[in-house]
């Protein structure tokens, strides 16, 4: 039995105009989470979180989870600015 933090890279290809360096550019989003495995079988799944990073400047976000779960379905969602909260 162990514990892992795994991560899982979701494909988004929409060009935006960045808010902050107002250069074009896209979101990296990562899907995190941690995991309990029991004799290589995932048990348990929690700290869900989804992260974008914009290709222009590098600047990080935590990605609202209701939009997250929609990329990660393979729903054609955009992303918009209040979808997302900033790191510090």
């Amino acid at each position: 039995m162990w514990i892992t933090t795994k991560e899982e890279p979701i494909n988004y290809d929409k060009v935006h105009r960045c808010r902050y360096c107002d250069d074009i550019g896209s979101y990296n989003i990562v899907y995190t989470y941690q995991v309990l495995t029991l004799f290589f079988i995932p048990v348990w799944r929690w700290n869900k979180t989804y992260f974008a990073e914009t290709t222009c400047c590098n600047k990080q976000f935590i990605l609202d989870k209701t939009v997250g779960d929609m990329l990660r379905n393979g729903e054609d969602v955009e992303i918009v600015d209040s979808d997302l909260s900033e790191i510090y």
